[in-house]
């Protein structure tokens, strides 16, 4: 089976800001574009070009340990598929898909 998925490029920024010694806040924002064309496009995994945002607070609690906080949404751009792929199997793969997820991280970490 040869999915011939070419080569892209992803883009992506993010900053972080430190408020105080205790408090640093962050961000970023990535862009994937899909290495999946539209001839071989599969609902195994219906990618597409993707918006990543993120935020985060990092928090020194005590003085050794550490708590990260941060959220991230990916939002896919909805991509419309013609293509003969589930022709195979007797199914039907047309159609406009669209995705997104949203994701959330907590870290509690120490130095010693």
């Amino acid at each position: 089976l040869s999915l011939d998925w070419g080569s892209t490029l992803s883009y992506s920024l993010g900053v972080e800001y430190t408020y105080s010694p205790d408090i640093s806040l962050r961000g970023g924002y990535a862009y994937n574009a899909s290495p999946i064309p539209q001839n071989n496009f599969n609902t195994f995994l219906p990618d597409a070009d993707s918006h990543n945002l993120s935020a985060g607070i990092g928090l020194l609690v005590g003085e050794r340990i550490f708590l990260d906080v941060a959220y991230m949404a990916i939002i896919f751009e909805d991509r419309t598929i013609n293509n003969s792929v589930g022709s195979a199997v007797g199914g039907d793969l047309d159609g406009e898909y669209e995705k997104y997820i949203h994701a959330a991280l907590l870290t509690v970490s120490t130095k010693f």
